[in-house]
């Protein structure tokens, strides 16, 4: 695993691991309160998770950075960095499969 030819034990990957963790949690939760004063439209649901990821990117580009780093690449080894960067992700494909049910 190439990440460990960049840190010399399991142990030092964890703090970037549990950092990138956070981040996306950060990131969703964001998300979620930004949709929760977006009103019903899909339109304006759309455009407030955009504005807050935006808002999270520009506001922590350093966390951001560390969320994509190269050494987290394979989130599959990593299983809650796996689920915490599919969070944001699901809550978005939910919204639209609502909007479609919904005609």
């Amino acid at each position: 695993m190439a990440s460990y030819h960049l840190f010399q034990d399991h142990a030092a990957l964890a703090a970037p691991v549990a950092v990138a963790v956070a981040g996306f949690g950060q990131l969703f939760e964001s998300r979620q309160a930004a949709l929760a004063t977006a009103g019903e439209s899909l339109a304006a649901r759309l455009v407030a998770r955009m504005r807050s990821y935006v808002g999270f990117v520009v506001g922590r580009p350093e966390l951001y950075r560390r969320m994509g780093s190269p050494e987290l690449a394979n989130r599959s080894a990593y299983p809650a960095l796996a689920a915490a960067a599919a969070a944001p992700a699901a809550s978005l494909r939910a919204m639209v499969a609502a909007a479609q049910a919904a005609g």
